[in-house]
């Protein structure tokens, strides 16, 4: 930082700032992810896409006893969030501490570098995350051994109530242990870093071959569909843009909101904003509203009685709706018509109760 743009008075005013860097952790969905942001850091060919550690978990929903487990040993557990962990970490690092690899964890570090430089730079063949990063991998091993090693001895401190600012009863030694496990977690983003570049070569091609795929657009059409056959008496922009569109979130959400005003003037239902949250009631399955929703439905395959008996059953799946119980709750406590719709929902009447 300069404090003046005098030559001299620059180098003398200069204030060095030791070990720069900028941390940074997120979430993202990978669709819009790989579609467009990777696509266009990569494209800068400046290094810094390959600073990014990439981690896509694969999807896994918890069964209710397994929740019920995990929630029980949470309960009897010393350490209930991370936060004592942090500010053990913190405390400990008031002033700069040194930690080395141990003869073991360096014999391991030494096996992963050499392995590196002997990738080829021009060798197209193998995986592209071991060729022009492997500088970047050798530090990321170095830095996930020294963050492991750490957050397992304040780990441990915090579990055995030891929350003292003292480290020196700490070992600054990193063990071979925790030089594998840094060693797997490299590896694995390495992988990572691999499947996204081939998931956006695909996207590429695919964008050229098809640049604007049909689900991309959201149509009044589209979206009235979606209300109509999703199953539970309401919907959210969320579930509509997400089901029916691969646009960018922000404006996929601004427009389903547009179409929705539009589709209730045409008195198919109403949008309803609770707070901050927005949901669309599907229309009532009475025998007012009984035209206008099987003139939407019904085709050539499908006829007006079939359509109707087919929105009245989806209706009445309110358990299967595709929003949380919580906003289910939230909307239909605060629905504008919620006498008459309760009447359809006899066996949910909790739902409605303040």
């Amino acid at each position: 930082r300069n404090k003046s743009t005098g030559s001299q008075k620059a180098v003398a005013n200069r204030e060095r700032v030791p070990n720069p860097c900028v941390c940074m952790c997120g979430f993202l969905q990978p669709a819009p992810f790989v579609q467009k942001i990777y696509p266009t850091l990569y494209s800068c060919h400046d290094g810094f896409v390959d600073c990014l550690l990439l981690c896509t978990p694969k999807p896994h929903l918890l069964q209710e006893a397994e929740v019920e487990e995990w929630a029980a040993k949470l309960h009897t557990s010393v350490l209930k969030t991370l936060g004592p962990v942090y500010e053990i970490i913190e405390r400990w690092h008031f002033s700069e501490q040194l930690y080395e690899l141990s003869k073991e964890a360096r014999v391991v570090y030494i096996e992963f570098a050499d392995e590196l430089g002997r990738c080829k730079w021009d060798d197209t063949e193998g995986p592209s995350s071991q060729i022009g990063n492997v500088s970047k991998d050798r530090r990321v091993m170095i830095r996930l051994s020294g963050i492991l090693h750490v957050l397992y001895l304040a780990l441990d401190a915090a579990l055995n109530s030891r929350l003292s600012d003292d480290i020196s009863g700490h070992s600054n030694i990193i063990s071979e242990e925790t030089a594998q496990m840094a060693l797997s977690l490299t590896n694995y983003f390495q992988a990572q870093r691999t499947v996204y570049e081939q998931a956006m070569v695909q996207c590429i091609d695919r964008d050229e071959t098809d640049p604007q795929p049909a689900k991309r657009e959201l149509t009044i059409e589209k979206v009235t569909e979606h209300i109509l056959t999703r199953p539970g008496p309401l919907t959210t922009p969320r579930d509509c843009y997400r089901t029916v569109t691969f646009s960018e979130r922000t404006f996929a959400s601004q427009k389903v909101k547009g179409l929705f005003s539009q589709l209730q003037s045409e008195g198919l239902g109403h949008f309803h904003q609770q707070g901050n949250e927005i949901c669309y009631f599907k229309p009532l399955p009475t025998e007012v509203n009984k035209r206008k929703i099987t003139e939407k439905l019904a085709s050539p395959n499908i006829s007006h009685e079939e359509a109707w008996d087919k929105y009245v059953s989806t209706y009445l799946k309110i358990d299967e709706a595709h929003i949380t119980q919580s906003q289910m709750t939230r909307f239909l406590r605060s629905a504008p018509k919620k006498d008459e719709l309760k009447k359809y929902f006899p066996q949910h009447s909790a739902l409605f109760e303040d």
